[in-house]
This record gives C-alpha cells, sequence and structure tokens, in this order.
C-alpha cells in the first residue's frame, strides 16, 4: 500500500508536467483541407485543384481612356511591390507566351495548324498575281520605320501562310469576362486590369494565412493612398479559409469561456464547497494535459478545428466527476464513492472510448484527432479520479459537510426511475411514434452546399464576385479532364471534346469555352494533317517555286532573303511533341496535368446553372472525358460524409454491443443497456429529419459523441438497477443525480456553440441538444421498463428472471406445440377419410396423438425426460391412471405412455380449436359432464382395451403443492372394477406451470408406482374410503420421490436462475461448483433427514448449499452466516428468498447458534485461526441439540500429497482472483484434531473423503 501511495502520486506528477510541455509544443495543425474526406494530395486532380487555390488574383482600376502604353509601369511597380512581399510568386497581368516563338513554332509546324478549309484560302495565296503584288507590299512595309519589326516574319512567311492558323489562335480568350488587349489581362468592359500570381505560403496553414491576409491588406491600403485613379483590390481563397480560423478561434474562446463559467455556477451551487469546485475540475484538466503529452509524443501536432471541439470532451469528461462527487456528496468519504462508482465508471469510460476510437477509421483526419484527443482525455481523467482523486480528497473530507436540503436534490428526488410499469396505452403510444420517428429517421439528410457549413461573410462573397467576374448564381464553372481512354491519346478525345463544345456552343447551351485542343494536336491528326499538306503541293510546288522566284528576281530581291520560306514548302514535315513548348508557359501548363507517364488535358466552360444537367448528359458518350466541377467534388464529400457516418453508426453501435456483452456476460443485460440507446439514436435521427437538421463532416461526431453519452447513461442506469437487484440497495438517487448534472453540464458544453458564428459549430450544438435531450429521459424511462418486465418484476413475484435462451426455447415449444396439434387434427381428419373400420380409424387417431405427445415433449431439448418403474405400467390389463396435475405438459406425458389410453379432460381441452376435434374423435372423457351418464361409454372403452387416466386433483396447481383428491377416480375404479395404476410427475410443473406461457429447463419424470388392486384391503373398503388412503399414500410417496436422490437435478435450475444476472461470473461458478459438489451436497441433505429441521449453514457465502437444503426439503429452515456481506446480499436478495431461509452477516465464530438440528461448516474452518477454530465448534457444541449432526467438510494437512492441491486451489481463490475473502493466513486442521474434540465432547464420528484429488474430508459428527 506504501509503494501505491508513492507511485500514484509520481506518476501523476510526470504526466501533468509531460503534458504541460506536450501542450505547449504541440503544433496547431491548421490544415483546413484536413477537415474535408477523401481529401488525396497525392492525386493530379487534387494538385490541379490545389493550383487553383493558390491562385491569388489583383484588379487595378483602369480609366477608360488610358492607353496600353500608360498601363504598363503601374502594372509594373505594382508587380514589383507584389513580388517584395515574398508572399506571391509567378506574377502575371499578360499573356507569358513569346509572340515571336509562337509565330515560329507555327511556321516551323504549319501543316499540323492548317485545316481543310484553309488550302481554298491557300489556293489564291500562292496565285501569281497575289505572289507579285504582295511582294511589292512586304518591299514598302520593309522600307517604312513599321517594317524595322516584321523584317524576319515577312521574310520568312512572305505571303502570310501561318497567318491562316495564327488568326484563328487570335480569337482565344480565357473567358468570356476576361479579354486580352495587346496580352494584358482586362475585364470585359475594360475597367480593371488583373494581375494574378500564385500563393508561395501554405495556404492550408490559417497562420500563415492570416499572416499573409495582414500583410496583402496592407499593401492595398498603402497603394490606395498613393494612386487614387487606380485602386487596388484582390481576393484568393485563402481568405476564406482564413477568415474560417479565425472565426473559430474567436468562437472557441466565446463558447469555452461561456460553457466554464456556467458550469462552474453550477457546480458553486450544487455542491456549495470551494475545494469540491476545484476538484471537480482538476481531473478534466489533467485528462486534457493526459492527451496532450501522448499526442506530442505519437504524432507531434493535432488538428484546431479537432481543439475547437473541446466543449464536447468537457462535457462528457464532467459526467465523471458528477457521477463521483454526487456518491460522495452521500456517504462523505472519497475512498467508498471510488468503490462504488468503480466498476460503471470503468465500463462506461472503456465503452465510450472504444466508441470514440471508431473516429480513427473515419475519411477527415480532423475527425481522427478528435477521436485520439477525446480518448485519451478520458481515460487520463479516469485514471485520476480512480487513484489520485480520493488520496487528494481524503485530506479535506472531515471539514466537508453537505446540506441535505439542496433544492436541486429535492428536484431529482420526484424523478422516479424504474419503480413500476407504465400503462400499456402509454408503451404503444412510445412504440407509435418510435416508429414514426424511425420511417423519418430514414430520410436523414447530409449537408450538400459546403457553403453553408463555411464562414463566409458577405463583404468576402461581394469581392470574389467582383475580382473573378462571376455569377454564382446563375453561371456555373465546368472542368473537363481528357485522358488516354479506348486506344486514343488525350489530345484525340480532347479533340472530340472540342468539336462537342463548339456545337454547344452554337446551341447557346453553353457561354463559352476554352480548349487547347486547336493548339494541342493528336498525332492522329498531325499525320493526316501532313498528308493533306503533301497531297496539295505534289503538284503545285514547282510551278509555285517558279512563279515565286520569278517575281522575286523581277523586284530584285536577294534569293538567300527565302531560304526559310522555301524551306516551309519543301520541308518533309514529321509529327510533332508540343510539351516542351507547353512547360514554358504558365497560361499552358495551367491547362494540362503531367507526369512522367501521362498527360492529362484540361478544358473550361461556363454555362448557365439550369443547363449543367444538359451538358453531362452530352458529354456522358465522350469516352475518356472526366468532369470535374464543384458539384461532383462536393457530392464525393457527402458520399464519403455519409460512408463515415454509416461506418461509425455501425463500428460504435457493434464496439459497445461487443464491450456490453463481455462485461455483463449475457445477451439479456446487454440488450437492456443497448436498446436504450438504439432507441435514442432512431428519435435522435427522427428529430433531426424532422427539424430540418442536415449532417455534415464535422457534426458527424456527434455519432460518437451521442454513443458516448449514450452508453455512460446506460451503464449507470443498468448499474442502479442491479444494486437494487442484487442488494436491494438505493444507489439511483446517486446515478441519476450524477446524469441529470452531467446532461445539463453537457447541453451547456455544447449549447453554448449556439452562440458561435460558424455554421459547423452552430450545427454541432443543435445536434447535440436534440442528442441529450432525447438520450435522458429514454434512459430514465425505457430502460427500467426494460429491465423490469425481463427481470425485477419476475423476481418480486418469486419467479425466476427471464433469460432469452429461454424466451427462444418456449417460442419454439408453442410452435412445435401449435404445429403438432394442427397436424394431428389433419391426421385425423385424413384418417377419418380412409375406408376403414370406426375402430381401426379410432385407434389410428390414438396413435397418432400418443407420437405427436411425445414428439412435443421431446422436441424440448432443454428438459431431460426420465420414465422410472416403467415395468409397473400394464396396458394388457386396463387400469385408472392417477397423477398429479402442475403443467399442461402432464396431459401430454401420460398420452405418450401408450395409445391405448383416453382421458378424462376439463371443458377448454375437450373444445380446444387446436386438438380438440382429434381427442373427441378419440374418445375422450369430458370430465365436466354427469360421470354416471358417462359410464356405458367408459364400460365399452375398456372393454376394447383402453386405459383410463384422471387427474384426481381436477385442476392444476399453480405452486406444485398437491391439493385435495376428488372421488371420480376412485368411483369409476369401482364401478368398472379398474386397479389404480398411481403415475407420479414432477418437474413438468416447473418447466411450464400454470397461468405462464415462459418454459424453464428442468428435469420431468414420469414415475410409475405398483399398481393397486380395485378392492385392496389395505386401502379401505368404498371408493369414499379409498379415496382418502390413496391419497395419503400418493403424496408420502411423491413426498419421498422428490426427497430421494433421484430429485437431486431438479434443484440446478432453481439456484442457477437465483444468480442470473448479478455477475458475469456468478452463473459459471455456480455451474463449475454444482458440478464438483451435487452430489456433497446431496450427501449433506440426505444425512440431515427429513421432517422440520433448523439448519446452520456456517460460511455460506453466496448461499448455495442453504438453498440446495431448502429446496430439497421445503419444511426447513435454513440459517446463513458468512462474513463476507457482499455475498450474504446477493444470498438475501434472490427470488427464492423465503421466511425459512434466512440469512446473517457475522463472523461464524461469534454468530448465535440455537437450537440446531444440524450445523454444516464447509470449507469454513481453513480461514479461522485455530483459537477461533475451537472458539466457533465450541459455539457449535452448544447451539446443537442432542441428537443433531455436525457436519464438518475441510482440507485435513494431513493427506500431504493431496493436500498441495487443496492450498493450490485455496491460495487462487483467495490471493489471485480474490473470489473469497480472507483476513489472514489459512489454517487446515488435521484429522486427529477432529477426533479428540468429538471423543472430548461425547459426538459420534465418522469420516468420509470427499476427493480423489484433494485433501477435502467430511467429518459426520453426531451429538449423543
Amino acid at each position: 500500500m506504501s509503494l501505491n501511495r508513492f507511485l500514484i502520486p509520481l506518476l501523476i506528477v510526470c504526466i501533468f508536467f509531460a503534458g504541460l510541455y506536450g501542450l505547449f509544443h504541440l503544433q496547431i495543425g491548421e490544415n483546413l483541407d484536413q477537415t474535408l474526406p477523401g481529401h488525396d494530395q497525392n492525386s493530379s486532380i487534387q494538385s490541379w485543384i490545389d493550383k487553383q487555390k493558390s491562385i491569388v488574383v489583383f484588379s487595378l482600376d483602369i480609366p477608360i481612356n488610358m492607353t496600353i502604353d500608360e498601363i504598363e509601369p503601374i502594372a509594373s511597380d505594382l508587380s514589383k511591390q507584389i513580388q517584395q512581399t515574398a508572399l506571391i510568386q509567378n506574377i502575371q497581368y499578360q499573356n507569358d507566351i513569346d509572340p515571336e516563338s509562337f509565330i515560329q513554332l507555327i511556321q516551323d509546324n504549319l501543316p499540323i495548324y492548317l485545316e481543310e478549309k484553309d488550302y481554298t484560302q491557300l489556293d489564291s495565296l500562292i496565285a501569281p498575281s497575289y505572289i507579285t503584288q504582295k511582294l511589292t507590299d512586304n518591299k514598302k512595309t520593309l522600307m517604312s520605320p513599321e517594317g524595322i519589326g516584321q523584317r524576319r516574319q515577312l521574310l520568312d512567311d512572305p505571303l502570310g501562310f501561318s497567318h491562316l492558323a495564327l488568326a484563328r489562335f487570335g480569337q482565344l480568350q480565357m473567358t468570356d469576362d476576361i479579354i486580352q488587349s495587346n496580352g494584358y489581362f482586362l475585364i470585359q468592359d475594360r475597367s480593371k486590369l488583373l494581375i494574378k500570381g500564385r500563393a508561395t505560403f501554405d495556404m492550408a496553414n490559417s497562420a500563415a494565412n492570416r499572416s499573409a491576409a495582414h500583410t496583402l491588406d496592407s499593401l492595398v491600403a498603402q497603394w490606395n493612398q498613393t494612386h487614387d485613379a487606380h485602386t487596388l483590390d484582390y481576393f484568393g481563397t485563402f481568405l476564406v479559409a482564413d477568415e474560417n480560423a479565425e472565426q473559430i478561434k474567436k468562437d472557441v474562446h466565446l463558447t469555452v469561456t461561456i460553457a466554464v463559467v456556467a458550469i462552474i455556477l453550477l457546480l458553486a451551487y450544487y455542491y456549495r464547497k470551494a475545494i469540491i469546485l476545484v476538484l471537480f475540475l482538476v481531473p478534466g484538466v489533467f485528462g486534457i494535459l493526459t492527451a496532450a503529452a501522448f499526442i506530442y509524443l505519437i504524432q507531434g501536432q493535432i488538428s484546431g478545428l479537432a481543439l475547437a471541439a473541446s466543449a464536447i470532451v468537457f462535457g462528457i469528461v464532467a459526467d465523471y466527476s458528477f457521477h463521483f462527487f454526487t456518491h460522495f456528496k452521500e456517504n462523505g468519504n472519497a475512498v467508498k464513492s471510488r468503490d462504488e462508482t468503480m466498476f460503471p465508471l470503468l465500463i462506461s469510460a472503456g465503452t465510450t472510448i472504444v466508441a470514440f476510437l471508431s473516429l480513427l477509421f473515419a475519411d477527415s483526419k480532423t475527425l481522427n484527432d478528435f477521436g485520439l484527443f477525446t480518448s485519451l482525455s478520458l481515460a487520463g481523467t479516469l485514471f485520476f479520479i480512480l487513484t489520485a482523486l480520493p488520496l487528494i480528497l481524503r485530506r479535506f473530507e472531515k471539514g466537508i459537510k453537505f446540506t441535505k436540503t439542496n433544492p436541486l436534490d429535492r428536484l431529482f428526488a420526484k424523478i422516479k426511475i424504474g419503480q413500476s410499469i407504465p400503462s400499456k396505452w402509454s408503451m404503444f403510444i412510445f412504440i407509435g411514434l418510435t416508429s414514426w420517428m424511425l420511417y423519418m429517421g430514414i430520410d436523414v439528410q447530409f449537408e450538400s452546399d459546403l457553403r453553408k457549413i463555411n464562414y463566409y461573410p458577405d463583404e468576402l462573397q461581394q469581392r470574389e464576385i467582383a475580382l473573378r467576374n462571376t455569377h454564382p448564381t446563375t453561371e456555373q464553372h465546368l472542368t473537363m479532364l481528357s485522358v488516354a481512354a479506348d486506344d486514343h491519346s488525350p489530345e484525340w478525345n480532347n479533340e472530340q471534346l472540342a468539336d462537342k463544345l463548339h456545337e454547344l456552343q452554337n446551341q447557346n447551351i453553353i457561354k463559352s469555352h476554352f480548349s487547347l485542343a486547336p493548339f494541342l494536336i493528336s498525332k492522329e491528326k498531325q499525320q493526316e494533317r501532313i498528308a493533306r499538306w503533301n497531297s496539295y503541293w505534289e503538284q503545285k510546288r514547282t510551278p509555285f517555286l517558279h512563279s515565286f522566284q520569278n517575281a522575286a528576281t523581277q523586284q530584285n530581291w536577294k534569293p538567300q532573303y527565302f531560304d526559310r520560306f522555301y524551306d516551309m514548302v519543301e520541308n518533309d514535315y514529321q509529327t510533332y511533341d508540343l510539351n516542351d513548348f507547353i512547360a514554358s508557359s504558365d497560361n499552358l501548363s495551367d491547362m494540362t496535368l503531367t507526369d512522367e507517364e501521362h498527360t492529362e488535358i484540361l478544358t473550361t466552360v461556363v454555362c448557365p446553372i439550369d443547363q449543367v444537367d444538359s451538358v453531362k448528359q452530352e458529354l456522358a458518350s465522350l469516352s475518356g472525358i472526366v468532369l470535374i466541377d464543384n458539384m461532383s467534388i462536393v457530392t464525393k464529400i457527402v458520399d464519403s460524409v455519409k460512408d463515415d457516418f454509416n461506418f461509425l453508426l455501425l463500428y460504435a453501435g457493434l464496439a459497445v454491443f461487443i464491450a456490453f456483452l463481455l462485461i455483463y456476460g449475457n445477451i439479456e443485460l446487454t440488450l437492456v443497456s443497448f436498446i436504450p440507446m438504439v432507441l435514442s439514436w432512431i428519435w435522435v435521427l427522427g428529430m433531426a429529419s424532422l427539424l430540418d437538421v442536415k449532417f455534415n463532416f464535422i457534426n458527424i461526431i456527434l455519432t460518437t459523441f451521442i454513443f458516448g453519452l449514450g452508453d455512460d447513461f446506460s451503464i449507470f442506469v443498468t448499474d442502479g438497477l442491479l444494486h437494487r437487484y442484487k442488494y436491494r440497495k438505493e444507489v439511483m438517487g446517486q446515478y441519476k443525480t450524477g446524469i441529470v448534472l452531467s446532461s445539463v453540464s453537457t447541453i451547456i458544453g455544447t449549447g453554448v456553440l449556439l452562440f458561435a458564428k460558424h455554421p459547423a459549430l452552430q450545427s454541432i450544438a443543435l445536434l447535440s441538444i436534440i442528442g441529450i435531450g432525447i438520450i435522458v429521459p429514454i434512459t430514465f424511462f425505457i430502460q427500467p421498463v426494460l429491465f423490469r418486465m425481463l427481470i425485477s418484476h419476475r423476481t418480486e413475484e418469486g419467479k425466476p428472471p427471464y433469460s432469452i435462451a429461454n424466451i427462444l426455447f418456449s417460442i419454439w415449444g408453442y410452435g412445435m406445440f401449435i404445429g403438432g396439434s394442427l397436424l394431428s387434427v389433419a391426421m385425423t381428419f385424413g384418417l377419418k377419410m380412409l375406408p376403414l373400420s370406426t375402430e381401426t380409424k379410432k385407434l389410428g387417431t390414438h396413435r397418432i396423438l400418443q407420437k405427436v405427445s411425445g414428439f412435443q415433449l421431446d422436441i424440448l431439448w432443454k428438459s431431460k425426460k426420465r420414465h422410472i418403474g416403467m415395468e409397473n405400467l400394464d396396458f394388457a390389463s386396463p387400469s385408472i391412471i392417477i397423477a398429479n396435475h402442475t403443467s399442461f405438459f402432464d396431459i401430454l406425458a401420460l398420452v405418450r405412455l401408450h395409445p391405448k389410453m383416453v382421458l378424462l379432460v376439463n371443458e377448454w381441452v375437450y373444445n380446444s380449436p387446436l386438438f380438440g376435434p382429434a381427442i373427441r374423435y378419440a374418445d375422450y372423457i369430458p370430465a365436466y359432464q354427469n360421470m354416471e351418464d358417462q359410464l356405458p361409454k367408459l364400460r365399452q372403452l375398456v372393454a376394447d382395451g383402453y386405459t383410463i387416466a384422471i387427474f384426481p386433483e381436477g385442476k392444476r396447481s399453480e405452486d406444485g403443492t398437491m391439493g385435495r383428491f376428488h372421488k371420480g377416480a376412485f368411483y369409476l375404479s369401482e364401478e368398472l372394477q379398474l386397479d389404480i395404476t398411481p403415475i407420479l410427475l414432477y418437474g413438468h410443473g416447473y418447466v411450464m406451470p400454470k397461468n405462464e406461457y415462459y418454459f424453464k429447463d428442468s428435469p420431468c419424470d414420469t414415475v410409475i408406482l405398483p399398481r393397486i388392486s380395485w378392492n385392496d384391503p389395505k386401502f379401505g373398503s368404498g371408493y369414499r374410503e379409498r379415496t382418502k388412503k390413496i391419497s395419503t399414500y400418493y403424496k408420502a410417496a411423491f413426498k419421498t420421490y422428490i426427497e430421494s436422490t433421484a430429485c437431486l437435478d431438479h434443484a440446478y435450475a432453481p439456484l442457477l436462475y437465483s444468480f442470473y444476472y448479478k455477475s458475469p461470473i456468478l452463473p459459471w461458478y455456480f455451474r463449475i461448483k454444482w458440478r464438483f459438489e451435487k452430489n456433497n451436497y446431496e450427501h449433506y441433505h440426505q444425512l440431515i433427514g427429513t421432517g422440520t429441521k433448523r439448519i446452520y449453514d456456517l460460511g455460506c457465502g453466496y448461499g448455495y448449499l442453504s438453498y440446495f437444503l431448502w429446496l430439497r426439503n421445503n419444511e426447513r429452515t435454513v440459517i446463513g452466516v458468512d462474513y463476507d456481506n457482499e455475498k450474504v446480499a446477493l444470498a438475501q436478495n434472490s427470488y427464492l428468498k423465503s421466511d425459512q431461509v434466512e440469512f446473517t452477516v457475522d463472523k461464524a465464530e461469534e454468530t448465535s447458534i440455537q437450537d440446531a438440528d444440524a450445523i454444516v461448516l464447509a470449507d469454513t474452518l481453513h480461514y479461522l485461526s485455530p483459537e477461533s477454530q475451537q472458539q466457533l465448534l465450541i459455539k457449535c457444541d452448544q447451539g446443537l441439540k442432542p441428537g443433531g449432526i455436525l457436519l464438518i467438510r475441510d482440507g485435513i494437512s494431513d493427506q500431504e500429497e493431496k493436500h498441495k492441491w487443496t492450498e493450490k486451489s485455496e491460495k487462487w481463490s483467495t490471493q489471485l482472483i480474490k473470489f473469497n475473502k480472507t483476513n489472514g493466513a489459512l489454517h487446515f486442521i488435521k484429522k486427529r484434531e477432529i477426533e479428540a474434540w468429538a471423543e472430548h465432547h461425547h459426538y459420534s464420528l465418522s469420516i468420509e473423503s470427499q476427493s480423489d484429488k484433494s485433501s477435502n474430508t467430511l467429518f459426520i459428527l453426531s451429538k449423543n
């Protein structure tokens, strides 16, 4: 203990300082893209999207009358200032394609860029008259000042062949809203110059975004102060991210502050102790520090948005503190409070942690971080509460006195949990509403508009519209990606796309498009055009060159001037790869996605929003075209959210269900605890649908949150109900208070998010309030109803609790009974239709009834059927069978014995719609009619060889107690001169008692006693006297049989059920103990004997033996004594408990023993010191009546080899699993010590070994 007191504080201090270090060094990763599910940093599409996001656009006001030459110095100056910020690179305000290089490229590959229609115009360009005129014009141009810059172009292409292609490229614009004037980017009305660049900073980091926004805002402000006529503005997507990050920070500061203040006020009002207020918050702080320490070690950073949801974590963390301190408020003992709450806290935290760990499998880094952070926080909080908090609080507990008149306590006391079953109408209404909620919840919506979960101020939206010249309400931008497909290159597929877009634009389906198809030509088309060029010049090249050279000579042009032109005409053209040229231009490379193996080509389209679906349909037939639009991306995100949502529901639900199953050890308590969670979730989804609350990739954390709190509340309510069931101890008040306070604090912690401006945080708040508002009432009222219906309502009536296995067993049994009965009727009807004698058909019906009855009983596999004394049956000589009656199964048990038997049955059996037609045809006798009128029919049946079976009690016994015998059976015996065959039926009434439709498992015995002659003088003369004497004989025989060793196994099921749901271990422990001890228990029963006895079971433990001895003879009074109060409480609160079975918490050697007929010390003495052993034996001697019996079963140390096994098993039970308590060392007795004591106190002694493996020995001492 001293070592633990040293290690625990040391460990707490180490974690505390490690957490502080981790908290201050933990990087707050603010990559906002990581909040999106499906964010793939490696895909080429994602790379292009990221590149587009990095674009920052500046707009500079340009007066209408300002020339391009006047624009240049201003634009250049602004570009330099932007460049100096080091935040923007690749700054452009005009096209970056070099005109001369581009013209040269066209001239060098001219055939590739000439379309078929161009050759008609080419014919006119090679006409001799045009050649002469053009060369003349060119000479004049070269001799003028304008010719200085055109010399090379006029000499390389004197006739303007390349102009045919260049004219088409000159018509290309990026969009209809942005035009190029001399290469400068202007908006359509030429009022603004656009300058674009790429951000050099990490736009996914909100700190970098904030810094960049501040710097660029300063630049804009300074520029506008000195350039009134040229106002500057800018826009980039990082501004949206920055606004979101800043708003989240503001919201977190505001909401967490409000939440903490409100919760502190709640704590102060309820507990009214400053030290409690401080200690209440410490576990949560320690939990968060624990999470910080481990996350720092594991990954070094955490998502900022994950931290923003910390209010939710605080709400759950506070849940544990509330439960601890509500118990402390009740008992004032820190250690006791820890012990009382340890089990529910452990399983509650364990299942909640498992639920939150499911977020690690979500497709969003933010959700991953939130799941890890929350799980570690809860683990740290739980560790502190269970270890450090009791040690700290114990130092203050003497000075803390709580008032018992707190108004909140009085309010909570009015909430009654599980003390009654609601009316049927209220349950029907709830089931109906739940069905409706289930129907509504199927249609739960997921947010598809990402703008609604982003913080996007109006001012920022207006800047985007103004600077990007977009109209988001009427137009949509689409991007198409041409890829290799169907053995065609991306260029070829891109050409097909361009042709289709031209067609759509001509039809006014799209507004505009920008494509590289005119420039980036496929190999197939290049080859086709080169072939057309070669074919064109095949007959025209020589005449053309002759004409051109003659004209040039006549105008005194030197021949070498036109060498490149001659090469253009005579060149052997080949296909050409344009990738290198594309890479030299940012404008062009922006329109391609290239890696080492693939090139993909982009095309942009602007179309009206109402035509988007039409465009998609038109393009669907094209192969190799991938559509990239915002809605497609959003759809992918929404689909990912749905997948995450469904997975989290399945995982969290399955994880919690399995955890419950492992913790409770049975399916019943698992369902009692889990069903309210399922119902709560159905209502949450239904209410969300009714209130039009949509799920998104942020608020789906509420999936695990609701499951987390739901299983917390369910576990505590279940534990409270189990305490009431096991110990009749009320802890539900503390749990109820803890749950209410926890739910209020959680609503505060998450509800304050309604004050946030960020839509994502607001969506968390509303869904959280709905969830908590539903979980609490369902947990408080539905869960106790399930528990009461399944368990406590039954045990309060002295019946065993229901089990799912037996419920299914009952359904199976009833199904087989109904099916067998209908089969009997159907076969009887078929038999009646056969052309056989009536006697044969009726005997056939009897055989059907016999076989079906046997089948209906044997199909109940959990009930072992035993037939004893079958040699006493003689159906060759008809008789009157009498049997006791406790169950409907009694009828089947008799009918199955022989086909030649008829029963006297009551009215409901005779007229049953299930089997009535069959038994009526089989001549069963209606016992409710006058018996004298039935005599002729009975005589005929006897004459035909039929035995008559009668239940002389006339009706079924409800509690197994045999009733008075009526005279009818004995009257018929006398009248028909038939012997009586007594049959004892035992166990049928336990398996299926009267007025109950629930089957249990137990042996079913049919015991046939010897025949009694109809005129046997031992039983008197006349049926009246014979009724009494045979009744006495029968009941005595029945009592003798049920107390015989043959009925040992009938005690098993009642004993086992008495420990159901009290512990996951107890039923299994009992099964094992029964297997080893049942014969020993039966031996004790036989040694004690019959009759009214007063028996003491000293060291009774859970009361296994005490209840066994009473079950074997309910005339006994059994008093169990044990010093383990928990075991005694479990034994005391059994459905088997009666006034004749008592349990007392006391030390065996100190207990009062009075007028005992028998005392049992089973495995008790070795737990006592030698002195206490002697003290106990003296007590036994003083309390035992003369002629009484003292049974001592214990291990004896004399048998050294066998005793080693005994010692090992005892050490295992007391030290390892601590199933049995001990106050010190074990002291095993010696055989000679008992012999000496017996001789000294004048007891007769016999000794029996009770095990082949261990040294367990039974000493039977009879007091003389």
